[in-house]
């Protein structure tokens, strides 16, 4: 049974200023001054103190790198988590978030983070090809691995969402057959599932995408792939949203409307929706 995709509509100009905007711990220019301190400074110590590898290449661009942090104990079939970060596909750079490596590689995992290129430089299409292809490169460097997590935070989110409901029999079918045996977990933190609401916002001001490219990169325009990537890779996705998020990020989550249909699929163990957190 197909799944018709339905744009959200009723989204105001106003819903779309920084995530910030909307906390209530303290004004929004404190917290992202807060944020970027503390992330940076927790990021020098990962790089000083964790074994790693920064700045492999993936592709020709020089933002298409992958950062490796390992664990003290490491053999080739250590497990990995692969990161994707956010900032509305415009902003931010992977070495913000190498703080991660620290709870990650403490738990004895590999952690990557990926690197790839930003509106205006690039279309969304364009980045998340990119993101497909850092798989690619990630496999055969890891071929040994023993399990995959991928996770991302916003756009890092859609991009996480996007790269499970790929067809990737049609895409690679070597990646396939290696994700169909590694992959164990996908997480959406706060993903973006329905960009068509971007259009008519300023946010598209530098994103400049047509409504076709929006629901091309639109994770719930393709929710009939994802329902069968997750039947036929047995991993489990979860999407995780806060209380005090942006309007449209908790607009998008009118996905979670559709476990109904994902009963029917006969998936419903594999799906975790947390709220409010």
């Amino acid at each position: 049974m197909a799944i018709v995709f339905t744009p959200f509509g009723d989204v105001k100009e106003e819903d779309f200023p920084s995530c910030a905007h909307f906390t209530k711990r303290k004004p929004a220019d404190e917290i992202l001054n807060e944020f970027y301190e503390l992330g940076r400074g927790k990021s020098k110590i990962a790089r000083d103190t964790i074994k790693c590898e920064l700045n492999i290449s993936y592709g020709e661009s020089p933002r298409e790198i992958i950062d490796v942090f390992y664990p003290s104990n490491v053999t080739e079939d250590t497990g990995m988590v692969i990161f994707f970060h956010g900032g509305y596909w415009q902003e931010g750079c992977s070495q913000d978030y190498h703080f991660l490596a620290i709870p990650i590689t403490s738990s004895g995992r590999i952690c990557i983070l990926v690197g790839k290129d930003l509106a205006p430089q690039a279309s969304l299409q364009e980045s998340l090809n990119q993101c497909r292809k850092s798989l690619s490169f990630i496999s055969k460097k890891f071929w040994a691995t023993s399990e995959i997590i991928i996770f991302g935070h916003s756009a890092g989110g859609q991009e996480c969402t996007m790269l499970l409901s790929t067809d990737w029999k049609a895409y690679d079918a070597e990646l396939a057959f290696y994700l169909k045996s590694k992959l164990k977990k996908v997480i959406s933190i706060c993903g973006v599932y329905d960009l068509t609401q971007l259009i008519e916002t300023h946010v598209n001001d530098v994103l400049n995408m047509s409504w076709k490219e929006a629901i091309s990169v639109s994770p719930i325009a393709h929710i009939d792939q994802l329902y069968a990537n997750l039947r036929s890779y047995d991993c489990e996705f979860i999407m995780i949203n806060v209380e005090n998020d942006a309007p449209t990020i908790l607009k998008c989550s009118r996905i979670f409307e559709r476990v109904n249909e994902i009963r029917k699929f006969g998936i419903s163990n594999n799906l975790k929706v947390q709220l409010h957190l």
